[in-house]
C-alpha cells in the first residue's frame, strides 16, 4: 500500500473528465442493451450523482495501485451496476438482456481489484462460522438470485425430506412479506425454531448491517450501502473457485 489518500486532492478529477467516463460506462451498458437508449443521460447523471455524494470517501480510499481514471472507472461501473439492478424491471429489458459480465468492460487490474472484494466478502462469511450457508442462501432468495442444490445442501443436508427444492429452485413472485413468512417456516422446518416473520427481517438486516460495516472497513473503491452489498453479493454467490482458493487458504493458516 502506497498510503496515498492522505494527500489526494478534492478536485483530483474535474468535472469534465468525472463526465467522459461516466458516458463510457453507460454506453457500453446501452450498446449491450442492458440500459435502454432512451434511458442513457438519465443513467449517466444518475452515476455521477452517485460519485459526487461520496467524493470525499471515494478519495480517501483511493490507494494508488492503480491509475486513479482506471480506479475511478471501476467505482462508476459498479454504480452503473446498482442502477441497472435497481431498474431493470421498470425498463421491461427481456430476459435475453442481462447485465454484461465485468470482463466485458473492465480490464486485467479491474478485475483482480473486484476479485480481491468479493474475496473479502467471503473471507466476511466465514466469521460468521457455521451460519454462513443460512445467510447466503437467505439472501440470495431475497434478492431473488438463482440458488444451487449445493447452497441448500450447506444449509440443511435434508433440505429434499423437507422439501426445500420447492421454494428455492423454482420461480415464485413473492413480496418481501411473503419472503419472510416463508423463511419464518424454513427455520421451523429445517432447525426446530420459532421464529415469527418480523424477528427473521431484524436479524437479516442485522446481518446485512455487520456485513456492511466490515466491507467498509476494507473496502477499496467506496463506503459500501445496501446497493451496493447486494451488487457485490451477486458476484459473490457464484464465484465457487475463488471460495475454494479461500478455503485453502484458511486452513493452511
Amino acid at each position: 500500500m502506497l498510503g496515498l489518500k492522505t494527500h489526494i486532492r478534492q478536485d483530483a478529477i474535474t468535472d469534465e473528465e468525472l463526465l467522459t467516463l461516466a458516458r463510457k460506462v453507460v454506453s457500453s451498458y446501452v450498446t449491450k442493451k442492458s440500459i435502454p437508449h432512451r434511458e442513457e443521460a438519465d443513467v449517466t447523471m444518475a452515476i455521477i450523482e452517485k460519485f459526487l455524494i461520496k467524493k470525499t470517501v471515494i478519495l480517501g480510499r483511493f490507494k494508488g495501485e492503480s491509475k486513479f481514471s482506471t480506479y475511478c472507472f471501476a467505482v462508476l461501473n459498479r454504480m452503473c451496476c446498482e442502477v441497472i439492478r435497481n431498474q431493470q424491471k421498470s425498463w421491461n429489458l427481456s430476459e435475453k438482456q442481462d447485465i454484461p459480465e465485468l470482463a466485458d468492460t473492465l480490464s486485467q487490474t479491474d478485475l483482480l481489484l473486484i476479485k480481491e472484494e468479493i474475496k473479502l466478502l467471503h473471507r466476511i462469511f466465514f466469521l460468521f462460522g457455521s451460519e454462513k450457508h443460512k445467510i447466503k442462501l437467505f439472501f440470495a432468495f431475497f434478492y431473488q438470485l438463482q440458488v444451487l442444490e449445493t447452497h441448500l445442501e450447506s444449509y440443511d443436508a435434508k433440505y429434499k425430506i423437507h422439501l426445500l427444492e420447492e421454494i428455492f429452485l423454482k420461480d415464485h413472485e413473492f413480496s418481501k412479506g411473503e419472503m419472510y413468512q416463508i423463511l419464518a417456516e424454513v427455520i421451523k422446518v429445517v432447525e426446530n425454531k420459532e421464529m415469527k416473520p418480523d424477528a427473521v427481517r431484524m436479524w437479516m438486516n442485522k446481518c446485512r448491517t455487520t456485513i456492511i460495516e466490515r466491507l467498509n472497513a476494507n473496502a477499496y473503491y467506496c463506503a459500501y450501502d445496501s446497493d451496493s452489498f447486494q451488487a457485490l453479493f451477486e458476484y459473490c454467490l457464484h464465484s465457487e473457485a475463488v471460495e475454494r482458493e479461500l478455503t485453502l487458504e484458511l486452513n493452511n493458516y
